[in-house]
């Protein structure tokens, strides 16, 4: 059983040095300062480390020094929640040891590395729409979805459930169809990929071919790479279904990688199940997306890049049009920090919601 909290929420997180786990650990420090949003009572920090490395063995979090220590079969003993961070090709393996260690000692597991993403008994959760079926009273394992299905859902929740919350008939409408073009930046591969991006461009200003890539099947810099990480879009397609709890709905997702260091975007086309009321206006749809407390709607362009959103913890949404080509259908322009809005805000929802008296 889940311990009785008194003083705060105990923390593990596993993956430290990962861009995610550092953005979790900025913003958890911004919270500490500001004295809001949550309250931790005890943090520990693990990682592969170098015993002849100081520099690599603490973390400042809030003003406090945290050691970062290796696994150990009692790591966790007394935690209440341990995330593991990391992609699924580095980190799957050290999971699968290592979360069934932490659930025995009590703890919940989030999991935001895709090892348990397809495991029947495990739950892809954004609090705002699927929250309320997490299971209470017992540790579980979590997954922390991918930062585009983390964006699609804030955005897809808005409009299906408060298109015009003062209309009984379509006051939770469903999602007939869904088509997403993504352009993912390079820092969801990575502090690598981000040292990549970096080198390969200088390369090429300075005259010279660039390094061939150990991460990427063509060099990133100055080019747009077709594809990402193998499953990566059947993943998100399975996510929306799962957290919207539409398993019929029809879904294609395309993801390209593009030479950016923070951010995604995505042109995202909805079709909303056909309604006997007037037809949903422009109007509708934007009043319905400036009602949720995670979006932020913007109305030029100029405002929608991936340098301009990048540090901000909400989804922004904008060039909302109809898309007249099949009725009750909209397009969109979508873009998050899909480290900061994306993987690392919704890991610390995740920990409100179960927590919710401890949360300010």
């Amino acid at each position: 059983m889940i311990r009785s909290l008194s003083n705060g929420v105990r923390i593990g997180i596993v993956g430290v040095f990962e861009l995610e786990a550092e953005t979790m650990l900025l913003i958890l420090s911004e919270w500490i300062h500001e004295k809001a949003a949550f309250v931790t009572s005890e943090l520990r920090l693990f990682d592969d480390v170098d015993e002849s490395s100081e520099a690599h063995q603490t973390r400042d979090v809030g003003g406090v020094t945290h050691s970062i220590d290796p696994l150990t079969d009692h790591a966790f003993l007394d935690l209440d929640l341990v995330y593991f961070f990391g992609s699924h090709s580095t980190s799957s393996a050290r999971v699968l040891k290592w979360a069934p260690i932490a659930l025995k000692a009590g703890a919940t597991v989030i999991d935001s590395t895709g090892t348990f993403a397809e495991h029947p008994e495990t739950l892809p959760c954004v609090p705002a729409a699927n929250g309320h079926k997490l299971r209470t009273g017992s540790p579980q394992i979590i997954i922390n979805p991918l930062p585009l299905t983390i964006g699609l859902i804030h955005s897809l929740q808005a409009l299906r459930q408060n298109s015009r919350p003062s209309d009984p008939v379509i006051n939770d409408l469903g999602i007939r169809d869904l088509k997403v073009a993504a352009c993912q930046s390079v820092s969801s591969a990575g502090r690598t990929a981000l040292s990549e991006l970096l080198s390969q461009s200088q390369d090429v200003l300075n005259g010279e071919p660039p390094t061939p890539s150990p991460l990427f099947p063509q060099p990133i810099a100055f080019d747009v790479l077709p594809f990402v990480e193998s499953g990566y879009e059947n993943r998100v397609i399975r996510e929306v279904r799962r957290i919207l709890d539409q398993p019929n709905t029809a879904i294609s997702v395309f993801i390209a990688r593009v030479p950016a260091l923070n951010g995604l975007g995505a042109h995202v086309w909805v079709e909303l199940e056909r309604s006997d009321s007037r037809p949903l206006t422009a109007h509708d749809l934007e009043n319905a997306l400036k009602r949720n407390g995670g979006i932020s709607l913007k109305e030029s362009a100029e405002e929608l890049t991936l340098s301009r959103i990048s540090g901000h913890d909400e989804t922004y949404i904008g060039l909302v049009h109809e898309n007249r080509t099949e009725s009750n259908s909209w397009r969109y322009w979508l873009a998050l920090d899909n480290l900061r809005a994306g993987t690392a805000m919704n890991a610390l929802r995740i920990a409100q919601f179960l927590y919710k008296d401890l949360a300010g």
